[in-house]
């Protein structure tokens, strides 16, 4: 079906409009998988360390971390 240029600019227009908010999408989620990383990796090491370290067990809001 044929439609008038203005029909496809308006088109063209939401098309970039969404492809800016998954383009925002996107770096939100890397960012929350970033984060998820991170915390994932720190919780690992202080698994690591209490194992080393022989532990039976640890609180993981304060074993590792550095006290201020």
């Amino acid at each position: 079906m044929k439609h008038p240029i203005e029909w496809h600019q308006k088109c063209l227009e939401n098309m970039r409009r969404d492809l800016g908010d998954k383009r925002a999408d996107l770096f939100r989620a890397q960012n929350e998988y970033d984060r998820a990383y991170r915390e994932l990796r720190l919780y690992e090491d202080q698994v690591q360390r209490a194992v080393n370290e022989g532990r039976d067990g640890f609180d993981a809001e304060r074993f590792g971390k550095k006290r201020k």
